[in-house]
């Protein structure tokens, strides 16, 4: 029976929940290695790549999640984190299982798995398509620290608009930075030679607008880069299995969304901030979009 979308999206069921199926996956041993980390900028595609790995034999997640802001030690708006913790809390994913964050390509958690033998991926996504994604993400659920900054935005524009500035940080030190802010920080991870990077699109596959070729490509990386190669027929399973409308993230799923949302004001804005990342990442040529 499938979990209602209101229990999937509570806060305390998650409250609730996430400790015990932790103390769960604790006990599993036997599974083979490595630990691994599905990485990636908020709404960037983590329910698709953590799907992906949730459907390869012999793995299972550890349900562990996090990010730095749970482990600031600083004052809002200084990148001060506790790292010792973050590796104690990783350092309890089990071989075999995955965790799940939205880390920045900093020394110090790049340390941090390198001392776990963690085999990570990270995964990108069309900022366009991020900043949209945001907007009706956080707008809608209420377990999200910044649901009452974005819900007192008269227009779902405006959110997108707070998606595209920044907000905050507030004195109790919630907020997130500019888009291009927050995609310049992931991409020294495109320059790790121990990560895998991947891109939504390629993932997503044709249920979601995207390549039926492109996705069994990225498919087949992610499982090589965990130690679990498929064969011809998994492979083909594997990809009929990971479009995932029943996680509590899932919106839409579909590429370039941005096209029906953004202003031709907001266009111009990223195009000026993010023009040159979306060519790194391979969304665009030049300018000319």
């Amino acid at each position: 029976m499938p979990i209602p979308k209101s229990i999937r999206t509570s806060t305390l069921a998650k409250r609730l929940g996430t400790p015990v199926y932790q103390t769960l996956a604790r006990g599993v041993v036997g599974l083979p290695g490595p630990p691994i980390l599905a990485n990636s900028p908020p709404k960037a595609g983590t329910h698709i790549l953590s799907t992906l790995l949730g459907r390869l034999p012999r793995v299972m997640f550890s349900g562990r999640h996090y990010n730095p802001n749970e482990f600031r030690v600083g004052l809002p708006g200084q990148d001060v984190y506790a790292w010792e913790e973050i590796r104690k809390r990783y350092g309890r994913v089990r071989p075999g299982q995955f965790a799940t964050g939205h880390f920045p390509a900093v020394p110090e958690f790049q340390e941090v798995l390198r001392d776990l033998g963690m085999r990570t991926i990270v995964i990108f996504r069309d900022p366009r398509d991020m900043v949209v994604s945001a907007a009706f993400y956080i707008r809608s659920l209420k377990r999200h620290p910044l649901h009452d900054v974005y819900r007192r935005f008269p227009s779902v524009s405006e959110a997108i608009d707070a998606a595209i500035a920044g907000v905050g940080p507030y004195p109790d030190g919630r907020g997130h930075p500019s888009i291009t802010d927050r995609v310049a920080a992931y991409l020294p991870w495109l320059d790790s030679p121990d990560v895998l990077t991947v891109r939504f699109e390629d993932l997503i596959g044709a249920a979601g607008g995207g390549s039926r070729a492109l996705q069994l490509e990225s498919v087949s990386a992610v499982a090589s880069h965990v130690g679990r190669p498929l064969g011809e027929e998994q492979l083909e399973r594997v990809c009929d299995l990971i479009f995932a409308p029943g996680s509590a993230t899932f919106r839409k799923g579909q590429i370039g969304d941005w096209h029906n949302h953004l202003t031709d004001k907001q266009i111009d804005v990223l195009k000026e901030g993010l023009g040159a990342h979306l060519i790194r990442l391979g969304y665009e040529s030049d300018y000319d979009w």
